[in-house]
């Protein structure tokens, strides 16, 4: 294996590795024994936004297969969809390689990246929507395939669906090399 998929990959595993922190029992007995019963029980109480490390952990996994693909030669395609030259989707699903499922992540995954890399905490508005999004639609609500609920405004992720676009990575990963 090439030297630009080992430090994607490790990429791809470090990010993935949020979700363990977040699920950790170390931090479950810190909220338990630190935040007062009358507030959520949850990392938040502690000053921990899970919900913008979350997204941003989607923009990270977006840049390891980005920087994979660019170093590989993947060459970058208009996508149909989105109209843009260097949509992930439209570059790694042009190699054949990938099956639908993959395909389908991607295309989730180049959308809620662009919620937490170029907008506010996975905020949608109308900046957001001036571009055809793959499959987030203005003011219509949709469950993504790692099932994460998008409202038509705002997504809102779980460890589960980091860990599921992280696996759709690495797996992405390991097909196209």
């Amino acid at each position: 294996m090439s030297k630009d998929y080992a430090i994607a990959i490790s990429q791809v595993e470090r990010i993935a590795k949020l979700c363990d922190f977040l699920d950790h029992p170390g931090l479950q007995a810190a909220i338990k024994s630190n935040v007062p019963v009358t507030m959520p029980q949850t990392p938040g109480a502690l000053g921990f936004d899970a919900d913008i490390w979350l997204g941003l952990g989607t923009v990270g996994l977006w840049a390891a297969l980005d920087a994979y693909a660019e170093r590989s030669g993947v060459q970058p395609n208009k996508c149909a969809t989105c109209s843009r030259k260097f949509c992930l989707s439209s570059r790694l699903a042009c190699t054949g390689k990938l099956t639908p499922s993959h395909c389908m992540a991607l295309g989730e995954l180049e959308d809620v990246r662009h919620l937490f890399a170029h907008n506010f905490s996975g905020q949608a508005d109308a900046a957001y929507f001036k571009w055809p999004r793959h499959v987030l639609c203005p003011a219509k609500h949709c469950t993504l395939s790692s099932g994460a609920t998008f409202d038509g405004a705002t997504i809102k992720l779980q460890p589960p669906n980091l860990r599921y676009y992280a696996c759709h990575a690495r797996e992405a990963l390991t097909r196209i090399v």
